[in-house]
C-alpha cells in the first residue's frame, strides 16, 4: 500500500481523533472572516489614523492567534500520529514523503475545514453585523458579501498550511524511529528548571494585582503591563509546579486508600503541567484585548472590535481544550482497560472521569478568570465600561468553559467505555 493510500485510510480508520481538530479549523475560518468583513464595513469612519491602524491590526492579531492555536491542535494531531509513522518509517519511507503523508492529511482537514468554516462565516455574517450596526447606532446591508475579507481568509489559510507543513517536517526530521514508537506514550517530564522557586512564591505572584489595585491611586489602566507579567510568571509557575506538588502531597496523605481518587489526581498531575501554554495564552491575549478596550474607551468601533476579539479567543480556547484533553485520553486507553481487567467496574470508571475532569475544568476555569476579573475591575474603577459588560464579560468566559467541560467529560466516558 503506497505511502498516500496509508493516510487515507488511517483518516478513515481514525476520523474520531481527527474530528476536533476539524471543528477547530471550522470556527477559526468562520471568526476570522466576520472579523475581517466587520473591519472593512464602509461605516467605520471619523477615525484618526493611529485609531484607524489599531482598528484594522485587531483582526491581524486574530489571525495570529487563531494561527498559533492551529499550531498547537496540529502538534497534538501530529503527536497522535507517531505510532503511524514510525510503521511507515520502519518499511523504509524517508522524511520527505512521511512530511507529504502529514501534509495531504491536514491539507484535507483545513481545506475541507475552511470551505465548511466559510459557509458558516457567511451565514452568521447577518447576525455578527446586525449586532455591529446596533452597537453603533447606525445601519447597513448586513447581507453584502465582502471579497476583501474572502481573499483574507483565503491568505490566512495558505499561511496556515505553510507554516503547518514546515513544523510537520521539523518534527519529522528531528527523530528517530524509536523516539516515534515511544513519543505517543510519554507521560511524565521531569522538573528540569535551573533555579527552582519555592510554589507559594507563584501564588503570591497571582495575587499581587490585587494588592495594586488596593495600594496604588490613579490610572489604573497603566498598570495592564504589570497584571500581564504577573500573569505570565504565576500561572506558568502554579500549573507546572505548584498544583501538581499539591496534587501528589494531597494523593499520598488522604487519598493514599481512595483507588477512585488516586487514579484521578494521577492523570491530573500531567494534565496540569501540559495546559500552562493554554493559560498563558488566555491570560496575556485576553489582557491584551482588555488592554485595547480601556486604552481606546471613547472609540466604539475599536471597544467593539475587542469585544470580538474577546468572544472568539474565548471559543477558540474553549474548544483546543477538548481536543488537548481527547488527545490525552487516546494515551490512557491502555491503562483503563488494565483497570478493568483487575476488578475496577464500569461505573467506578465513569466516577474516575467525573473526578477527573471535574477537578481540571474548576482550576482551568478558575485561574485565568481571576485576573480576568481584575482587569474588568480597573475598567469599572475607571468607568470605561458598563456594570452590563463587566458582569457579561467573565459570565461568557464561565458559560463556555463549563459547556465544553460537560462536552469533554461525555468524550472522554465515551472513548473510555464504548471502547472497552
Amino acid at each position: 500500500m503506497g505511502v498516500y493510500k496509508f493516510a487515507l485510510r488511517m483518516m478513515n480508520i481514525f476520523a474520531s481523533e481527527c474530528i476536533f481538530y476539524f471543528i477547530s479549523i471550522i470556527i477559526s475560518i468562520a471568526l476570522i472572516f466576520n472579523c475581517l468583513n466587520v473591519v472593512t464595513m464602509s461605516n467605520f469612519i471619523g477615525m484618526n489614523e493611529t485609531q484607524n491602524r489599531i482598528l484594522t491590526g485587531i483582526p491581524f492579531f486574530l489571525a495570529l492567534i487563531i494561527c498559533l492555536f492551529t499550531f498547537y491542535a496540529n502538534s497534538y494531531f501530529v503527536i497522535n500520529k507517531t505510532k503511524e509513522m514510525a510503521i511507515e518509517a520502519l518499511c523504509g519511507v524517508s522524511e520527505r514523503k512521511l512530511s507529504n503523508y502529514l501534509l495531504l492529511q491536514n491539507l484535507i482537514i483545513e481545506l475541507s475545514g475552511f470551505v465548511i468554516g466559510l459557509v458558516i462565516g457567511i451565514m452568521i455574517q447577518p447576525i455578527t453585523l446586525t449586532l455591529v450596526y446596533k452597537s453603533l447606532n447606525s445601519n447597513g446591508n448586513i447581507w453584502s458579501l465582502n471579497m476583501t475579507s474572502i481573499g483574507g481568509t483565503v491568505a490566512i489559510l495558505i499561511i496556515q498550511l505553510l507554516y503547518v507543513t514546515a513544523g510537520d517536517y521539523a518534527f519529522i526530521s528531528t527523530k528517530e524511529i524509536k523516539d516515534l514508537m515511544v513519543l505517543e506514550k510519554e507521560i511524565y517530564a521531569p522538573d528540569n528548571r535551573t533555579i527552582r522557586f519555592p510554589g507559594f512564591m507563584y501564588v503570591i505572584i497571582y495575587f499581587m494585582p490585587v494588592v495594586i489595585l488596593f495600594k496604588v491611586s490613579g490610572k489604573t489602566t497603566d498598570l495592564l503591563s504589570v497584571y500581564v507579567i504577573c500573569s505570565l510568571i504565576s500561572i506558568n509557575g502554579i500549573l507546572q509546579f505548584y498544583i501538581p506538588k499539591k496534587i501528589a502531597n494531597i494523593k499520598e496523605k488522604r487519598f493514599s486508600d481512595n483507588k477512585i481518587m488516586m487514579i484521578s489526581l494521577s492523570n491530573l498531575q500531567y494534565s496540569f503541567k501540559k495546559l500552562n501554554f493554554l493559560m498563558l495564552m488566555i491570560s496575556s491575549i485576553i489582557a491584551f484585548v482588555l488592554g485595547l478596550l480601556g486604552s481606546f474607551a471613547d472609540n466604539q468601533y475599536i471597544k467593539i472590535m475587542s469585544v470580538i476579539a474577546y468572544f472568539s479567543i474565548v471559543i477558540l480556547i474553549s474548544i483546543s481544550l477538548i481536543y488537548k484533553l481527547r488527545i490525552e485520553v487516546q494515551k490512557r486507553k491502555d491503562s483503563f482497560r488494565n483497570l478493568l481487567l483487575i476488578g475496577y467496574t464500569k461505573a467506578e470508571v465513569k466516577k474516575i472521569i467525573l473526578v477527573e475532569v471535574l477537578i481540571f475544568y474548576v482550576i482551568a476555569i478558575t485561574i485565568p478568570l481571576g485576573h480576568i476579573l481584575f482587569y474588568i475591575y480597573t475598567f469599572l474603577l475607571g468607568g470605561i465600561i458598563s456594570i452590563s459588560v463587566a458582569i457579561a464579560l467573565p459570565a461568557t468566559y464561565a458559560l463556555m468553559f463549563t459547556a465544553t467541560g460537560l462536552i469533554a467529560y461525555q468524550s472522554y466516558k465515551n472513548m473510555i467505555i464504548k471502547d472497552k
